[in-house]
């Protein structure tokens, strides 16, 4: 019997333990929050069915501290902080070892703000909640720090110092690697918003190891969420104003990564204020993942200002297919905050975006990007939005594009990326501004045929101006189809594109859909405005395979100019597959009304090659503008394009135009223009044609014709469908080739005059060349050419300045050629002329003054041989003065007598009454004795014979060929021998400043009978 009781109350004794611990079990898994009793007055925690309500704790001042071993709260529960309401800060610590994993609701009275730190970790599952009045933080440092050196330690728990009345100025990190904080939060916190959501206004602090958002959300929608990876000790900094929490995160804390995946969002968009701040060493959003701010739709005044978007990572910043996103929204009213992120390396891939735009009223925000390595922005997304940094004034908008700035070591914008400040609604375009040390890469098309890029635009529905791309970098590649472009569709200007580059720049090819690689300042089609200029300053520069330089109208508004600057060597070269070519343009295009600005070149040497062309036309209403170019030592035009387009340099009124071409300048060493190539100031249009003028130091080569029969050269001319004037060729060099078929021309082919050459050089060859002012039907132009040693005609060449045709009038223009010192040399069999000739009108002028004219004759009209004429068909006869020396020394030869001549001459006598003896050998009058000597100063002057031809019912023009005359000296006898300062012996007849010496002459004695 008493064994049965015993054993009874032995099982009693244990079925009561049982039943006490499943009683408590409940308890311990639904709520872990537990009081440590490290406080001087320890924190209470009562059950109310699913809440559990936390009161006591030791308040200092309207800082209210509790100190729990455990805090958890699991999905459905809640922690209740029934705390007083003058309290401000609620202070709580976690001194045990385990996670606060937090699926429930923490709620607090009044405005107080939370403050949560539990160094082992904290976790916020997919239900968890925050109901408070302030703003809250959670943190897995070791200990609060206040100003005065206080502590409220988790690691080392002790009572809080009755000091601890003011703010909390610190978040200490004791730890070697701190506890990570994770966020799964997606709950409903009203207001379509869900996760954790703090009051309007209010701020929401993460600051521990790791932060992981993942799928999570974080809202303080007007107010401060800032996020703060710390990997180690040190100290960060923290603001406590009222209500406002804040971060100061010191150079030199061990930061450690944030990453927000699966769609998480921090959002702080309100009707003003509202900002991010992100501290890490490496930050990743992917998965449409979202950081916003801005002016929420509906809300905001015309003073609201958005809050900013900061992101600092040590490391790198990782975005794929996420957003960074500071936005007016429609409807919204106030300025759009900007988005700044300073960082080691920056990636944003299919689709990530950077945006500061408006779509309501209000100014865009600025972006801002600083990375010491690299920054590289790469195709697009699933969405087809494109990964890029933008501040966009969107349609129906009203407020100005904020700026694009980025400094970087090396940047990558490829595959439909893009870098974009533009203008959609009514206001300004912002600027895009790239500063990189090493290298800058713009590259190829999204799928959808969009180029990668960075744009300055007036979009078609804008109003404003663009405000241009600047870049500044090592070297620059701008290839497959990729632009810089700062241009207007709407209404406004477009803006410049500036490119600074200590090494190299190369545009080269084109996109999939045909769109060409380069630097554009376009007023498009339609559009109201002047287009800006293109400026690049480089080492080399090569545009390659239809990549262009264009600031261009084909709107209403003037075109810009382009104008490069290299050091060493620019290359333009061929043309893209659908056939546009490579270069640099500054056009009035068809459905244009303005000017062209014109391309200005300085450069070491210049290629253009293969159909490639530097260009300031004008196809609509407008002037053409100029084309100026120097380099220091060699340029290079040569060859045409597959679809027959020739290599040069063009400033043209086209046929659809109006206005005055600019011309064409150029400076060099020594100067090619080859294979159809041309150098081209025309009009085809309504509008005078411009001038081209060339200084090469050493030498210019013209030579040959493109496949179609065009020809290399320089011209200024008026085309037939045009009306205007030719303008001027303008040459000066050491010596000038124009062979098979080359060309210099200043030709009317319509109403206009024929405009003037002007050529200096030391040697000019024509070999099957022209140099041509030549008019249709009007008066033709001049040539003048001034040479020092040799004019060589070969093989059919001309020099003409022949006007008219069958049908038309016009007088013949003026020929002179001046070389002194030289010869114009022809063979007469090859027919080479040059002609001043007219048909119905008077003919020219051609003055000629050379040393020698060999091969080529006047002639009174053209003959099969080499001719010079200025003769009229049907009207008066010109003139040709040939102005040579009387030398001719293939004529008048006679064989001299063999014999010598004994000739003997008496000495003279001193005496003056004494009779002189003389000898005279008498050669032909005006020739020397021998052929071959020089033409002494006493030979006597014989003028020319005028010799009267017979005309048949024409007039024959004169030809007058003034001779050298010479004034002879008389020859007096030496009387004195001295050496000069060379050790020359000089005879003279009185005396110098020379040494003497003596000089004995035994004078005959004369005696009388």
């Amino acid at each position: 019997m008493l064994a049965i009781t015993q054993n009874w109350r032995c099982w009693c004794s244990r079925l009561i333990v049982a039943s006490v611990l499943i009683a408590c079990l409940p308890a311990r898994v639904f709520a872990q929050i537990t009081p440590d009793n490290t406080l001087a007055n320890n924190s209470n925690v009562a059950r109310h069915g699913n809440t559990f309500s936390i009161t006591k704790g030791t308040q200092a001042g309207s800082n209210l501290f509790h100190s729990f071993s455990e805090f958890s709260v699991p999905n459905g529960g809640t922690a209740y902080f029934n705390n007083a309401l003058n309290i401000q800060n609620i202070i709580t610590r976690v001194t045990g070892g385990s996670i606060s994993n937090i699926d429930g609701l923490i709620r607090a009275n009044g405005t107080a703000n939370l403050f949560l730190l539990n160094p082992n970790g904290i976790i916020f599952g997919s239900n968890a909640r925050l109901d408070i009045g302030g703003s809250f933080l959670a943190t897995t440092a070791s200990s609060f720090k206040w100003s005065d050196g206080s502590t409220f330690s988790a690691t080392n728990p002790q009572p809080p110092s009755e000091l601890l009345t003011i703010n909390l100025s610190a978040l200490f990190f004791n730890q070697l690697q701190a506890a990570r904080i994770e966020n799964r939060s997606t709950i409903n916190a009203g207001n379509n918003l869900k996760g954790l959501r703090v009051p309007d206004g209010r701020s929401l602090l993460l600051v521990g190891g790791d932060i992981i958002l993942d799928g999570g959300s974080l809202n303080a929608l007007g107010g401060l969420v800032e996020l703060a990876g710390v990997s180690g000790k040190g100290t960060v900094g923290l603001n406590v104003d009222s209500q406002d929490l804040s971060l100061s995160v010191p150079n030199g804390v061990p930061t450690a990564d944030i990453s927000l995946s699966n769609g998480a969002v921090v959002d702080v968009r309100a009707g003003g204020g509202g900002s991010i701040t992100v501290n890490a060493r490496n930050l990743d959003l992917k998965q449409q993942s979202h950081l916003f701010a801005g002016i929420k739709s509906g809300l905001g005044t015309a003073t609201a200002i958005a809050g900013d978007i900061k992101i600092n990572a040590t490391d790198t910043v990782s975005l794929d297919n996420s957003f960074v996103n500071s936005t007016v929204e429609k409807n919204g009213e106030g300025k759009a905050g900007g988005v700044f992120i300073t960082t080691g390396s920056l990636k944003a891939t299919n689709g990530a975006r950077l945006s500061a735009g408006t779509l309501g009223k209000g100014d865009a925000g600025s972006i801002s990007i600083t990375a010491t390595d690299a920054i590289e922005f790469d195709g697009e997304g699933k969405d087809r939005s494109n990964s890029g940094a933008f501040s966009l004034v969107n349609p129906r908008a009203e407020g100005n594009a904020g700026d694009v700035s980025i400094t970087t070591g090396s940047l990558e914008v490829i595959n439909g990326a893009r870098l974009s400040a533009n203008t959609f609604g009514k206001g300004n375009a912002g600027s895009v501004t790239i500063t990189a040390t090493d290298v800058i890469k713009f590259d190829g098309e999204d799928k959808d045929g969009f180029n990668s890029g960075a744009y300055s635009r007036v979009g078609s529905t804008g109003n404003g101006e663009a405000g241009g791309v600047s870049i500044t970098t090592g070297s620059l590649e701008v290839t497959n189809g990729a632009q810089l472009s700062a241009s207007t569709r709407g209404k406004g200007n477009a803006g410049s594109v500036r490119i600074t580059a200590t090494d190299a720049i190369k545009f080269d090819g084109e996109s999939k859909k045909g769109l060409n690689s380069g630097a554009f300042s376009l007023v498009n089609r339609g559009a109201e405005g002047n287009a800006g200029d293109v400026l690049i300053t480089t080492g080399s520069l090569a545009v390659i395979n239809g990549a262009q330089l264009n600031a261009s109208t084909r709107g209403k508004g003037k075109a810009g100019s382009v104008r490069i600057t290299a050091t060493d060597a620019i290359k333009f070269d061929g043309e893209s597959k659908k056939g546009l070519n490579s270069g640099a343009y500054s056009r009035v295009g068809y459905t244009g009304n303005g000017e062209a600005g014109g391309v200005s070149i300085t450069t070491g040497s210049l290629e253009v090659t293969n159909g490639a062309q530097l260009s300031a036309d004008t196809f609509g209403i407008g002037k053409a503008g100029s084309v100026s170019i120097f380099a220091r030592d060699a340029i290079k035009f040569d060859g045409e394009g597959k679809d027959g387009s020739y290599s040069g340099a063009y400033s043209r009124v086209n046929p659809t135009g109006k206005g005055e071409a600019g011309g064409v300048s150029i400076t060099t060493g020594s100067l090619e223009v080859t294979n159809g190539a041309q150098l081209s100031a025309d009009t085809f249009g309504i509008g005078g044609a411009g001038s081209v003028s060339i200084f090469a130091r050493d030498a210019i080569k013209f030579d040959g014709e493109g496949k179609d029969g065009s020809y290399s050269g320089a011209y200024s001319r008026v085309n037939p469908t045009g009306k205007g004037n030719a303008g001027d060729v303008l040459i000066t060099t050491g010596s000038l080739k124009v062979t098979n078929g080359a060309q210099i021309g200043v030709n009317s082919q319509a109403e206009g005059t024929g405009g003037n050459i002007q050529l200096a050089a030391g040697f000019l060859t024509l070999d099957r060349g022209t140099i041509s002012a030549a008019t249709r039907s009007n008066t033709g132009g001049n040539i003048t050419l001034n040479l020092q040693k040799l004019l060589l005609l070969r093989d059919r060449s001309q020099i003409t300045t022949n006007a008219g045709q069958e049908k038309f009038g016009g007088d013949g223009g003026n020929i002179t050629i001046n070389i002194p010192n030289g010869f114009i040399v022809a063979v007469p069999r090859e027919n080479s002329d040059i002609t001043a000739n007219a048909v119905r009108g008077t003919g020219g002028r051609v003055n000629i003054q050379a040393n020698g004219i060999y091969g080529i004759k006047f002639r009174k009209s053209k003959t099969p041989l080499s001719d010079i004429t200025a003769s009229s068909e049907f009207g008066t006869q010109g003139t040709v003065e040939l102005n040579i020396p009387d030398i001719d020394p293939n004529s008048g030869l006679v064989t001299l007598p063999t014999i010598p001549v004994d000739t003997q001459v008496a000495q003279a006598c001193n005496s003056p009454d004494y009779a002189q003896n003389r000898f005279v050998i008498a050669g032909r009058g005006g020739l020397p004795p021998n052929p071959k000597d020089i033409l002494t100063p006493d030979a006597p002057h014989i003028d020319w014979v005028s010799v009267k031809f017979i005309n048949n019912n024409r007039s024959i023009p004169p030809v007058t060929s003034k001779l050298t005359t010479f004034t002879a000296k008389p020859i007096v006898e030496a009387t004195v021998m001295t050496l000069n300062a060379k050790g020359q012996i000089v005879l003279s007849a009185s005396s110098s400043t020379a040494t003497s010496h003596s000089f004995t002459h035994n004078t005959v004695g004369c005696h009388s009978s």
